[in-house]
């Protein structure tokens, strides 16, 4: 596993991902204490833009009072051209507990439940997507 940290700029250059687009390798990109992507580069075509991500968290308890709502904004809402495990530091608190995920919809009307997940063993939940884009976390108290 190949480790980039970002978290200086939020920018994973293109050029970083074609140096190793098409290897049997996994990128680990760090873009924050709280954020990074896991990627396959075996899944990887050529890119030929920078992919700038930067996530504000914001936590709303009034969405529903029985879970600890976060709520993770990107700076832009954009495609990706490869998928990615998107990976949230939520929290030792949380370890062991259930969480909902659920993701803006292409349609930018509402929110769909993307996947359920345990929250590991040092506080983070993943799931796989294509898409950088608003993310609302409902986590079991």
């Amino acid at each position: 596993m190949l480790q980039a940290d970002l978290s200086r700029d939020h920018v994973l250059r293109a050029e970083l991902l074609n140096q190793y687009y098409g290897q049997y390798l996994y990128l680990n990109a760090v873009f924050s204490a709280d954020f990074g992507l896991t990627i396959d580069m075996a899944g990887v075509p050529v890119v030929t833009d920078d992919v700038e991500i930067f996530y504000s968290f914001v936590a709303d308890p009034m969405i529903a009072p029985e879970f600890d709502v976060i709520h993770a904004i990107p700076n832009t809402i954009k495609p990706l051209v490869f998928d990615a495990v998107f990976n949230f530091h939520i929290g030792d608190l949380y370890i062991g507990k259930k969480a909902y995920i659920y993701t803006l919809n292409e349609t930018g009307t509402g929110y769909d439940l993307a996947g359920t997940t345990v929250v590991n063993e040092i506080g983070n939940i993943a799931f796989v997507s294509d898409n950088v884009t608003d993310v609302i976390l409902f986590v079991e108290r």
